[in-house]
């Protein structure tokens, strides 16, 4: 799976609170620009660690 600025998009779209993904599970395109994004729409952005 792949996780961008657009998941966050959607996420906000859906009125969640933010966005949860395993480490090493998804790869994240620009992970700073997901951040910013998430926090721009006041969702959080969280790596799980297992």
């Amino acid at each position: 799976p792949v996780v961008g600025v657009d998941t966050i998009a959607a996420a906000h779209k859906a009125r969640l609170e933010g966005v949860v993904v395993e480490e090493d599970g998804v790869m994240v395109l620009d992970l700073a620009a997901v951040e910013r994004a998430a926090d721009e729409m006041g969702l959080f952005f969280w790596v799980r660690r297992p």
